[in-house]
C-alpha cells in the first residue's frame, strides 16, 4: 500500500506548510460538499416529501378503518364525527370547532389541498351541509389556509 501511495507523500513533502493548508483547507471543502450531497440532501428532500404526504396518509388510514369497520359489520350504525374526521386527516385539534351537534367551523392554515377537499367530501357524507368555505393559497404551493363552516 505504501508502493500506491509514495507519490502522494513524495508530492506533499514538496509543498511548502501555506500550500498544504490550502489543500488540506480544499480537499475540507470537497468533503463537505460531497457529505451534504450524499446524505444531507437526500434526507431533507424524503422528510419534505413525507411531511407534505402526511395528511394525505392519514386521511387515507381513516378512511380504510372505516371502510373495514363497514365491511366487518362493527361500526353498529354509529357514524363518525368530524372532529375524528378532522384528526383522522391530520389537522390539527384546535382547528376545529364544534358549536353544539348542528354547527362546526374549521380555521387552518398551510394544509394541503387534497386533504381538505377528502374532509369536506367525508363531512357531507357524515351529514355535515356546507354553509361556508373561505380558501387562500398564499404561497401558490398546494398548500392552502381555509375557513369552513357547517351546518346539519
Amino acid at each position: 500500500m505504501n508502493a500506491a501511495l509514495s507519490p502522494l507523500i513524495e508530492y506533499w513533502k514538496q509543498r511548502n506548510s501555506r500550500e498544504q493548508l490550502i489543500l488540506l483547507f480544499g480537499a475540507g471543502i470537497l468533503l463537505l460538499a460531497l457529505l451534504y450531497s450524499v446524505v444531507i440532501y437526500p434526507i431533507a428532500t424524503d422528510r419534505a416529501r413525507l411531511e407534505k404526504s402526511l395528511p394525505a396518509l392519514r386521511a387515507d388510514t381513516a378512511r380504510f378503518g372505516r371502510d373495514l369497520a363497514l365491511a366487518t359489520g362493527k361500526n353498529s350504525g354509529q357514524k363518525t364525527d368530524l372532529a375524528g374526521l378532522a384528526t383522522a386527516a391530520g389537522l390539527p385539534k384546535d382547528a376545529l370547532r364544534l358549536n353544539g351537534s348542528k354547527q362546526a367551523s374549521l380555521h387552518a392554515k398551510a394544509t394541503a389541498w387534497p386533504t381538505i377537499t377528502k374532509l369536506l367530501a367525508d363531512a357531507q357524507t357524515q351529514g355535515w351541509a356546507l354553509k361556508m368555505l373561505q380558501v387562500n393559497s398564499p404561497d401558490g404551493d398546494a398548500t392552502v389556509d381555509v375557513d369552513v363552516e357547517w351546518q346539519r
